[in-house]
């Protein structure tokens, strides 16, 4: 055999390993070269595989160098990423101003001009319960005191939430004297009942006073535990002048500058969950001004203390959860690159903040951790169980896997997120505890005469 022959018979052999080379090495184009490479031309068979077995190899680190992750989704960029946080940020801030603009517990503010002078006020719409208040106190400053006009004077009137019974009017007073007569108030030891009267017979001044003893001992002194130190002497009324201080250990009005010209009205405080319905009246040189303007009431609901070391942490947690929230559902529109993990991090932070910490709030406040569904139709807890309820069905559709890019996992997320926003359009503390008057009237004690959904 020649050594033509052998180079004949050697060339198919090689143009065959080129054009395997090829095959194996890519795919489409690459697959084309090899399928050149058949033609029976050892040195161009040569060239076209080394060039399609190139070309693969090119597109291979292509591939794998590109900017992508997590099965191939494309990475959000930079500037993107930073935009939707400060959007997140956004959204939670404007949620939590308007839950505390639109809430019921939000007290009514204005001005009213009388006699020519402008007057501020501030309705109280919540208070601490009888627990650890010993009264509400309304403030009205007095521009007239000491101008030798007559002075500002008024009523406040008010009377137990959703009973029929007439309005109680008390006149409102000066600020010391309102001092001195919380600082009586705690020297007899007494409290007025459920409708301020007290429970000793006789009808209660409004205050949480009785009328029985221990108003003074006859020289304006307190005749409690060493609450005043003997220097706040009576007025001619028994009552101090409020100059009487503490003694150190004791409970003794404020020290106030007696030029502080301002008035205040009282409201009786009330069980956890109890609400009072009022209004204000202030007169002057035979001007009446009704407050609020309108024949509107002011309704006022009491709690129960809740600990700073609990409500703190449930409000940054929930506050933590909506911005985390936020963020997953604008990345599940815009861009998915962390998604994943900002939706499970506002699922925990939910968990936490208000299905363990809520309930515990709501037990300080008013004696049941969980008010809503099914026990009761407190909108507060329903919120918070629904809007759990979307993050829990939002987890599941991303599950554990590399791929949270999926279309089902941003819709879910979307969705979550666009429930949070709607739950948060409700005013907080909607259709919350109430006490039942009609309930304490037949002897049911108000720990067990609390309703929700009204």
């Amino acid at each position: 055999m020649t050594r033509a022959s052998q180079k004949s018979r050697k060339s198919p052999r090689n143009g065959d390993a080129a054009a395997g080379t090829s095959v194996a090495a890519g795919t489409g184009a690459a697959a084309g070269t090899g399928a050149a490479a058949g033609t029976g031309a050892a040195a161009g068979t040569g060239a076209a595989a080394a060039a399609g077995t190139t070309a693969a190899a090119g597109a291979t680190a292509t591939a794998g160098n590109s900017p992508t992750r997590n099965g191939g989704a494309r990475k959000t960029s930079r500037a993107v990423r930073i935009l939707l946080w400060v959007l997140a940020v956004v959204f939670m801030l404007g949620s939590a101003t308007y839950q505390r603009l639109t809430g019921p517990t939000r007290p009514v503010r204005g001005s009213v001009l009388v006699s020519g002078e402008s007057i501020s006020y501030k309705l109280l719409r919540s208070d601490w319960s009888y627990r650890t208040n010993e009264a509400t106190h309304l403030y009205f400053r007095d521009p007239f005191r000491g101008t030798g006009r007559a002075d500002l004077a008024g009523e406040i009137h008010y009377r137990r939430f959703r009973t029929d019974e007439p309005f109680t009017s008390e006149p409102l007073v000066r600020e010391q004297i309102a001092e001195q007569q919380t600082v009586d108030d705690r020297s007899e030891g007494g409290r007025a009942d459920l409708a301020g009267k007290s429970d000793g017979g006789g009808k209660g001044n409004g205050r949480g006073k009785s009328d029985g003893e221990g108003k003074g001992d006859g020289n304006g002194k307190s005749d409690g535990e060493g609450k005043g130190d003997g220097r706040g002497k009576s007025d001619g009324g028994g009552k101090g002048n409020g100059r009487g201080k503490s003694d150190g250990g004791g409970n003794g009005a404020r020290d106030r500058n007696r030029d502080e010209q301002r008035i205040v009205a009282t409201l009786p405080p009330q069980p956890s969950a109890g609400k009072l319905e009022y209004y204000v009246t202030l007169t002057h040189d035979n001007e009446e001004h009704r407050l609020p303007a309108s024949d509107e009431l002011v309704v006022i609901r009491y709690k129960d203390h809740v600990p700073l070391w609990i409500l703190i942490p449930h409000v940054a947690m929930m506050f933590f959860a909506v911005l985390f929230g936020m963020r997953a559902g604008l990345g599940a529109i815009f861009g998915p690159t962390g998604m994943k993990r900002q939706a499970w991090v506002a699922l925990v932070g939910m968990t936490i903040g208000g299905m363990i910490l809520g309930p515990i709030v709501q037990k300080h406040a008013f004696g049941a951790y969980w008010t809503g569904f099914p026990f009761g139709g407190d909108w507060t807890d329903n919120k918070t169980l629904v809007m759990w309820l979307v993050w829990v069905i939002a987890a599941i559709a991303i599950g554990r896997g590399p791929r949270p890019e999926r279309a089902i996992a941003r819709v879910a997320v979307a969705v979550a997120a666009l429930v949070m926003t709607s739950v948060y359009l409700i005013p907080h503390s909607t259709r919350g505890s109430e006490l039942d008057y009609s309930k304490i009237e037949q002897g049911v004690s108000p720990e067990d005469a609390i309703k929700t959904g009204r």
